[in-house]
């Protein structure tokens, strides 16, 4: 299980039933998170209160971190989202500084990334068709709205904009309306958005925290094709034409699209080499061709070890490849021989393979660098590396045929995107395993301290930032992490992508931070390592290059015994050769952080104690747009039931779930409801409920009525009056009102 810590979920509706279908989805793809949901109508006050006082500040304090703010167009935007009247930029900008406000008080106070959810519709536009290219549309308005999030977006640190309106069109409008549920408890969309939002939430906090698949490894007989090449031959296997050969063609361009923006194909099948790879080849409607791989093993050994000897060969970790299969048996043998390799479930027909990838959490992008694009390359180039040393008698005339240089970039606007990603992304080669966000980076070198992504590029691979280096001065550590001593040079964080281990890289790195240390007056440098389960390759470095073990992970080198060396076989360039002299004047974008959730030994937190004035706490100029909507009917001034708690759909399948609400949908047979109702209440299996009512279960009260009820109305397809909802008091009641529906 891959554990993506806390997500708070902030917004002025009713996201308590969203926090229990994220749960849900999160577990069906093995992932653990905990939700932090405030009470109805309480969160942008949980945001102004002192840390001290705020429970979700509190629970968001200590472990990985996030958080997700969603808001509709309609409760932003009010009824000039209704009416196509002129908007002029004063009456937006008073009806978003809410919502401007919520999100620049959670960077302010919240630890990890904030995911900002677009405003989108979820009702139809006054103007109909006229709507699109009407200037006073709803439309338009939306898009000066969501514009001017993607500004504060870009001015604030760790913020992403998730783009609301694509989901929309990808689930539909109709589909994602929560209808009766909005009036009746305030929730803002139906249980299929939600679950498509929850995929989406997911698959965002994968990819900022590194843990996306980098490899996809595919089975080919009735994976690639329909049918099995040995038996079938080239002329008998199903690929292109019509269906299923036309899906399996679908297919192949969906895997190309994703290799090319970084994701690396390989094969692992159990068939003849020749005949396979000849496949490939030759066939005419085959969309992926030998060319396409970074690595095959085609051959009758158990799959398990040939995608080991794959992952070994490429420099990756097993976290980092999802397995795709038809066949469940060898399915399961890889998640038992390789349990952190990311196995989906294989879709019942074709037509699913593409929409398998698409939804796939583990295949999320949320942004996009030079470096993933030459990612494939450099892949297959160490293929013709490991060929090319082999002509060579010792290593080193090989390392000078390769002709290497290296480059140390200061931080900036440049390379910024591309550190943050090593920062997150790196595993493996990582010393430290300091996941430093914007902001803690610009402190960092405020306070002092100095920032280098590190170039490389050689005869074979054009430049690309493959490292990051955080020095920092023994003073500056000793107030964070209560180690070092004033006068030393700290390697903070030393970590490199692994396509480039094996080079002597991160020797010449070290030799090159002694002579940087040296340059700058330190007394000594000093070298952490502090061991995970994943970064093995990065633990004798320091050992290899000579400096001495002190002790609990640390080593040092000594200046005044002069410079590390640098291998001569490398051409080194820095944009600095020594520290900043002196404490630089303050960046007047930097805002110290929140404790870093993901930092072994993280900065205190400047806002845990204060009990100053928020400044951010003035009530804003009333929304002229907004309509203040009614009350919540169900809103109880109590503790909310679903704000930390499990979801019980989230363990065990959903006997009616249907997958969405489709016309027409079969209704569910009474002892899956049976099964159903014991499964959300969590009653044991032989539970009575012949006396079941709302007032003798556990848990059955107004809130979880409505999660119950929609449940029921995605299982049937079709929506139930709110009058028939509330006759339900009792099982009896729940059975009366399905099996009348499920025959209407």
């Amino acid at each position: 299980m891959r554990d993506l810590g806390k997500l708070a979920i902030i917004g002025s509706a009713n996201l308590d039933i969203f926090g229990a279908h994220l749960l849900a989805v999160a577990g069906e793809h093995d992932l653990t998170i905990e939700t932090v949901v405030p009470e109805f109508g309480t969160a942008r006050m949980e945001l102004l209160k002192p840390a001290d006082q705020s429970a979700v500040q509190q629970a968001l304090s200590d472990g990985p971190a996030a958080t997700l703010i969603f808001e509709r167009a309609e409760d932003v935007l009010g009824e000039a989202l209704r009416r196509p009247v002129p908007v002029d930029d004063a009456a937006l900008e008073a009806a978003m500084a809410p919502l401007e406000q919520v999100i620049r008080s959670a960077r302010k106070v919240l630890p990890g990334p904030v995911l900002v959810a677009s405003l989108t519709a979820f009702e139809p536009p006054a103007l109909g068709l006229a709507d699109a290219a009407a200037e006073n549309g709803a439309a338009a308005l939306i898009a000066r709205a969501n514009a001017r999030l993607a500004e504060l977006v870009q001015d604030l640190p760790d913020l992403l904009l998730l783009d609301c309106g694509e989901m929309l069109a990808e689930v539909g409008r109709t589909a994602a309306a929560p209808g009766e549920f909005w009036h009746m408890a305030r929730v803002p969309f139906s249980e299929t958005f939600g679950r498509h939002l929850a995929r989406k939430a997911l698959g965002a906090l994968l990819a900022l925290r590194g843990m996306t698949a980098r490899l996809i490894v595919l089975d080919m007989d009735n994976t690639l094709w329909g049918g099995v090449i040995g038996e079938d031959g080239l002329g008998g296997i199903e690929i292109g034409g019509a269906y299923p050969g036309a899906a399996y063609r679908a297919f192949h361009d969906a895997l190309k699209a994703l290799s090319d923006r970084g994701v690396a194909l390989a094969v692992a099948s159990k068939n003849d080499e020749e005949v396979a790879l000849a496949a490939l080849t030759d066939h005419p409607e085959m969309g992926l061709r030998p060319a396409d791989l970074v690595a095959h093993r085609i051959n009758w050994q158990e799959k398990a070890g040939n995608i080991a000897a794959m992952l070994d060969e490429l420099n990756l970790g097993t976290a980092s490849c999802l397995f795709i299969d038809d066949n469940p048996v060898e399915r399961e043998k890889v998640r038992a021989a390789l349990p952190d390799v990311i196995v989906p479930d294989f879709p019942g027909s074709p037509d699913g393979l593409c929409r398998m990838l698409w939804n796939s959490p583990f295949l999320e992008c949320v942004e996009l660098t030079a470096s993933d694009l030459k990612r494939n390359a450099q892949y297959k180039a160490r293929a013709s590396e490991r060929d090319a040393k082999a002509q060579f008698e010792d290593l080193e005339s090989f390392y000078r045929h390769l002709e290497m240089k290296l480059t140390f970039e200061p931080l900036g606007d440049g390379n910024r995107l591309r550190v943050q990603q090593l920062l997150v992304k790196t595993n493996q080669f990582n010393m430290t395993t300091r996941r430093h966000d914007a902001a803690a980076l610009d402190r960092i070198i405020v306070e002092g301290g100095a920032v280098f992504a590190v170039g490389v590029e050689d005869r074979n691979l054009p430049y690309e930032l493959m490292g990051v280096l955080v020095l920092r001065d023994g003073a500056q550590m000793a107030a964070d992490y209560g180690q070092g001593q004033a006068g030393e040079l700290w390697i903070d964080s030393f970590l490199m992508s692994c396509r480039i281990l094996g080079r002597t890289v991160e020797n010449a790195i070290v030799g090159w931070v002694t002579g940087f240390a040296r340059t700058s007056g330190k007394s000594a440098v000093i070298g952490q390592v502090i061991e995970t389960p994943r970064n093995t390759p990065a633990r004798g470095l320091y050992a290899d290059c000579g400096l001495a073990e002190m002790g609990q992970g640390l080593w040092r080198w000594d200046c005044a015994a002069g410079a590390a060396p640098v291998p001569d076989y490398f051409e080194v360039s820095a944009g600095a050769d020594r520290m900043p002299e002196g404490k630089p004047a303050a960046n007047p974008l930097a805002t110290k952080p929140t404790a870093n959730p993901l930092s072994l030994s993280p900065a205190a937190n400047p806002l845990a104690t204060t009990s100053a004035k928020n400044p951010l706490s003035t009530s804003p100029a009333p929304n002229p747009l907004a309509t203040k909507p009614a009350a919540n009917p169900l809103a109880t001034g109590g503790a909310n039931p679903l704000a930390m708690g499990g979801n019980p759909l989230a363990a065990g399948g959903n006997p009616l779930a249907l997958g969405g609400a489709t016309s027409g949908a079969s209704s569910p047979e009474l002892s899956d409801l049976a099964a159903f109702f014991r499964n959300f209440f969590k009653l044991p299996a032989d539970a009575d409920l012949s006396a079941a009512t709302m007032d003798t279960v556990q848990g059955w009260d107004s809130m979880n009525h409505v999660r119950m009820m929609m449940a029921l109305e995605t299982a049937l397809g079709q929506s139930l009056p709110p009058e028939e909802m509330f006759s339900v008091r009792s099982f009896a009641d729940l059975q009366s009102v399905a099996q009348r529906y499920s025959q209407s």
